[in-house]
This record gives structure tokens, sequence and C-alpha cells, in this order.
């Protein structure tokens, strides 16, 4: 079958590597990053904005461990010029659409770029 071959075309290969990088993606933001200032520590998840926070204070030590208490922290991230809020249940809506816009942009220039590849290889 002779023709002009069609500009976006998708390969099996080219999918089953982008369902892998979603997959790094999807783990990097699941599992938490630990912070730790003075008396205070937090679990911090997102990537690559951190979308939700999660403040404890230790308030004192026990022998089986350290006992802490939630804090009700009503904060903020600035990003350059930008400032963005976190609500009082530990999550910023509004990184967590940064989040997903972000991660959809990296899948697809992955794709684009396997695909590219592909192309290149496929002509030598």
């Amino acid at each position: 079958m002779s023709g002009k071959r069609r500009w976006f075309q998708l390969h099996l290969s080219t999918i089953v590597l982008m369902t892998l990088a979603a997959g790094v993606l999807l783990g990097a933001n699941f599992f938490p990053h630990r912070i730790a200032i003075n008396e205070m520590e937090a679990n911090v998840f997102g990537f690559p904005l951190p979308m939700f926070q999660d403040w404890k204070q230790k308030v004192g030590v026990e022998p089986g461990g350290t006992l802490s208490r939630t804090l009700q922290m009503k904060s903020s991230i600035q990003i350059g010029s930008f400032e963005f809020f976190y609500e009082q249940n530990g999550w910023s809506y509004h990184l967590l659409a940064a989040n997903v816009l972000l991660c959809a942009l990296i899948v697809s220039s992955f794709a684009l770029g396997v695909g590219w590849l592909q192309r290149k290889m496929a002509r030598k």
C-alpha cells in the first residue's frame, strides 16, 4: 500500500512507554515527601508542585514514640510571582490542577519525542 503517511500516528510501543511514564508520575505524586522544621513536621504530596500538606507538631516524647497533634495551618506557597493558598483541609486545588496539566504536558512531550525517534529510525 503506497501513499502518504499520516502526520500523527501512535505505535503500540509509544503507548506502552506513555503508560509507564504516567505511572512514574502518579507514583511521584502519591508518595509523601517529609519536611521537618523545628518542632513541626509535614508530609507533603505532589510532583512537580506540592499540592497537599499535612503538618503535625511534636508535643512530647513518650517511651513508645512521639506524641503529635495535627495543626490547622492556612499557609501559602509562592512560585515566581504567583501565590497559591492551601485550604484548611491541606489541599491547594490550584496546584492540583497545575500538576494535572504539567503531568499531561510531560507525558505528551514524551510521546512526541518517542514518536519522532521511531519515525527517524524507520527512515534508515
